[in-house]
């Protein structure tokens, strides 16, 4: 099972083991914070058991959260603290 969790409860649900790459491990599941939902995707390191990725598509939202249903999120992990974030993107 993937950790995380928000009130108590599993931020990924009915996980499931897609493949072993030659540095990570993927999983997919149903993400959720609140009323929020997704179908994710998670990169997981083979060596450290880090997050490197996450993608989730989303099937809910909530009012005034952000993305629409059916947008893609993609997160990507560093743990290396000489690199500089990226710039945020203009609103």
């Amino acid at each position: 099972m993937i950790e995380g969790q928000q009130n108590g409860e599993p931020v990924f649900k009915n996980c499931s083991r897609l493949a072993d790459e030659v540095i990570a491990i993927v999983i997919a599941a149903d993400w959720h914070r609140g009323s929020n939902r997704a179908k994710s995707k998670v990169w997981i390191s083979a060596d450290t058991g880090k997050f490197l990725r996450t993608e989730r598509i989303f099937t809910a939202v909530a009012l005034g959260y952000g993305p629409q249903v059916g947008a893609t999120a993609v997160e990507i992990s560093t743990y290396d603290r000489t690199v500089e974030p990226p710039a945020p993107f203009d609103q």
